[in-house]
């Protein structure tokens, strides 16, 4: 009799959890696609936005360095090398927010927003994008 009585909760119990797996797992496999679709999109938009990032703070640093004369009217009596220093600058300036824009378009940063690196990124944009800085 025990043993009838063991045989038939074995039997109860596993039915039970099969069901709880067959129940949940949609919902788990859904948040695992997410998190990996997360991380696809944040590791396929930073490279872009790190190169744009560091040629223009490259071209900043050189122009500090030369005290902004290529960047003003002083040190250079050509306008035309002035004008086309200027436009790189803001060409760099350009093409970094653009790369800031395409993560908007592509993830609307919902995606991205899962994970801690996508959440420091967004942190950054944001305050880039404020008014106060």
């Amino acid at each position: 009799m025990n043993n009838w009585l063991s045989t038939l909760l074995t039997l109860v119990s596993g039915s039970a959890a099969w069901e709880g797996i067959k129940f949940f797992y949609p919902n788990i496999s859904r948040e695992i696609k997410a998190y990996k679709e997360a991380h696809k999109n944040l590791y396929e938009s930073i490279d872009p936005i790190l190169k744009a990032a560091d040629e223009l703070y490259g071209k900043l640093i050189s122009i500090a360095n030369e005290d902004f004369s290529t960047f003003t009217n002083r040190g250079l009596s050509n306008s035309k090398d002035i004008d086309l220093n200027r436009k790189y600058v803001y060409y760099l300036f350009s093409q970094f927010l653009a790369q800031l824009e395409y993560i908007r378009m592509k993830s609307q940063y919902s995606s991205i927003s899962k994970i801690k690196k996508g959440r420091e990124l967004l942190k950054f944009i944001e305050t880039y994008e404020s008014r106060h800085f």
